[in-house]
């Protein structure tokens, strides 16, 4: 769980330090396509880290069953 927890950690601070900021720029001079494009790129990434938390939290409740 560590280790999920882990990449989860490094996944978002990438999207923070990478396309978010990139976005970001896009959005103040105004280039519309250049932001749609980098948010459908951090929408599929946090939808990595969405299901990674899942597996998580499912490795967290069953416990050392598994």
């Amino acid at each position: 769980m560590m280790g999920l927890a882990f990449i989860m950690t490094v996944l978002f601070l990438f999207i923070l330090l990478g396309p978010y900021r990139r976005m970001k720029a896009a959005v103040s001079a105004e280039g519309w396509p250049v932001a749609a494009e980098r948010l459908t790129r951090i929408r599929g990434m946090m939808l990595v880290n969405l299901l990674l938390g899942l597996v998580t939290a499912v490795l967290g409740v069953a416990g050392p069953r598994l």
